[in-house]
């Protein structure tokens, strides 16, 4: 009962912070800044995509070779920021063509960094998730989800009754610090835990080449099922 009631109370309180959070946001900034602002964490949730299933690859491969746990996160971790190198290096001729042919009118360049920032954390978020939940740590990992998926969108939105005159920039960039708290937090627990390890064992990538494909196709699906009626409506 009392294990159920921790790993239950953050789902708890996200519904009420949601019923807390929307009236007043649409009372005091509207429904068009509502709107936008909703867009862009549905972009950021889309983004974990992008993790190419890294996150999923090593929750499995910590469950079938529990021994490995430690080398296993290890490499998750590495393969994750190979894969958020090759995304800022993308990002970065998107923004240099964006500005070649003048179309920074179409995205603000402080929209666009704010955003790139958010979808690297949300990629590292998948991973750091994976390495906590591969190694049973589901109450570290009911906080953590809590503080990036609720607390985050909802927060921002409550200190309007206090900051009326915040612009959507400053709700979104609100909102990215609180993200990225989260990390700081998921990458101590980690450490102190000594959930990491480095290592040359190759079971992450044997894995992650037999499942990336279907586990990004799946994390697509999912998205799109459960989070585009939410969003976009």
């Amino acid at each position: 009962i009392k294990n159920s009631s921790i790993l239950s109370t953050p789902g708890v309180l996200s519904v009420f912070l949601s019923l807390v959070s929307i009236p007043i946001h649409l009372e005091i900034s509207g429904a068009e800044s509502y709107g936008n602002y909703i867009v862009f964490h549905f972009l950021l949730i889309i983004s974990i995509i992008l993790n190419f299933g890294i996150g999923k690859s090593i929750t499995v491969s910590i469950n079938n070779v529990p021994k490995k746990n430690k080398e296993i996160g290890y490499h998750g971790l590495k393969y994750t920021l190979i894969v958020i190198f090759f995304l800022i290096i993308v990002f970065y001729l998107i923004s240099f063509f964006k500005n070649f042919f003048s179309l920074s009118n179409l995205i603000p360049d402080e929209i666009f960094y704010i955003a790139v920032f958010g979808i690297i954390i949300s990629v590292l978020y998948t991973s750091l998730e994976g390495i906590l939940q591969g190694n049973q740590k589901f109450k570290s990992l009911s906080i953590c989800n809590f503080i990036f998926f609720s607390l985050s969108i909802s927060l921002p939105s409550i200190s309007l009754l206090y900051f009326k005159n915040f612009l959507l920039n400053e709700l979104v960039i609100f909102s990215i610090i609180i993200k990225f708290f989260t990390i700081i937090l998921m990458l101590l627990i980690i450490y102190k835990e000594n959930l990491i390890s480095k290592s040359k064992n190759r079971i992450l990538l044997i894995n992650l080449r037999n499942n990336s494909r279907w586990l990004t196709l799946n994390n697509l699906l999912i998205q799109f099922y459960d989070l585009s009626d939410k969003y976009l409506v």
